[in-house]
């Protein structure tokens, strides 16, 4: 079963990255004079094309080889998620907000991933709200259309309601949990039992880093957070990435960053974020860069299953989950 929802996932994560690609636009810098000179030629349209497909079988490639891929061949709930995660950003890209709900669902009911996607949805459903908003009163100063906020905002109900439905969605498990054992907390307790202690956000990520890294990590972790945020507004992202996909690398950056206690399964729990492969395998359209990235990554692999298989004990036996 892990298996096929792998094979799934991979085609339909290709065609999450070519519907991003032509969403932005996307050109091959190495064609782009020539595209730009006669871009009404098929021949050069077909250059554009092919370009996009083959980015997007390299990213593909490179998502399918990450150092976490083996935990999509096992009996972990990564695959299936990860089939009903990029269906859901594929439909919310294409403005099909009805037909993301019953897959917004699934994604949830199959992994906690219902808050980033659910603070996605609202975001996105916002950002398009001002987008035409403010496209609606240029029109009116130009006496083109006389509609005012209020259509707007009618209009951009089925994407409100499709973005509450998921920040629904969110709290089924809670819900369900707290039903069965009559705790309230019953669902956030259970989650926190590795770190034997309450939800404390963010928290678990200074305490860890200072346990590893010392108090260099008061430093660090702010320069991080800098540091990817500036990376997911960069050039090169926005060249490659819709921003659907960008908002949702920020809200589940976000969401690891509040709610995550880091430890052996942090790179697993990575995964959702592979979006970001398909502006880094764009750096350069060199095969050696392309092959150098899927190689590391393999390699990758064999060392973060042994760092797992190797690692000391828990404290009351048994290996550390991946």
């Amino acid at each position: 079963m892990a298996l096929l929802a792998g094979f799934a996932a991979a085609w339909v994560i290709y065609l999450l990255f070519t519907t991003s690609l032509n969403i932005v636009g996307y050109r091959d810098q190495s064609h782009g004079e020539k595209v730009s000179e006669a871009a009404s030629s098929t021949e050069d349209q077909k250059d554009v094309k092919t370009s996009r497909h083959n980015l997007a079988l390299w990213a593909v490639a490179a998502v399918a080889f990450l150092p976490v891929a083996p935990v999509l061949q096992v009996p972990y709930a990564e695959s299936l998620n990860l089939v009903f995660l990029v269906w859901v950003l594929l439909l919310m890209m294409r403005k099909q907000y009805l037909l993301m709900m019953p897959v917004a669902l699934l994604a949830c009911l199959s992994r906690p991933v219902g808050v980033p996607l659910g603070a996605t949805a609202g975001l996105w459903w916002f950002a398009c709200l001002i987008t035409e908003a403010k496209a609606q009163q240029q029109r009116r100063q130009r006496g083109e259309d006389q509609e005012g906020f209020e259509s707007v905002f009618l209009r951009s109900l089925p994407q409100l309601g499709s973005a509450l439905f998921i920040c629904f969605c969110a709290l089924i498990w809670p819900i369900y949990a707290w039903q069965i054992t009559g705790r309230i907390d019953a669902y956030t307790a259970t989650e926190t039992a590795w770190r034997q202690g309450d939800l404390a956000p963010v928290a678990p990520w200074i305490s860890q880093g200072i346990a590893y890294f010392g108090y260099f990590t008061i430093l660090l972790f702010p320069l991080l957070i800098v540091g990817y945020a500036a990376f997911l507004a960069s050039p090169l992202v926005k060249r490659v990435l819709a921003s659907p996909i960008i908002l949702w690398c920020a809200c589940y950056g976000a969401y690891l960053l509040i709610f995550l206690n880091p430890q052996s399964s942090t790179f697993r729990l990575l995964l959702p974020l592979f979006p970001l492969m398909l502006p880094i395998v764009a750096i350069s359209s060199s095969r050696a860069y392309r092959w150098l990235l899927i190689g590391s990554g393999a390699l990758l692999q064999l060392v973060w299953v042994g760092w797992l298989w190797h690692w000391k004990q828990l404290p009351g036996g048994g290996d550390y989950p991946p």
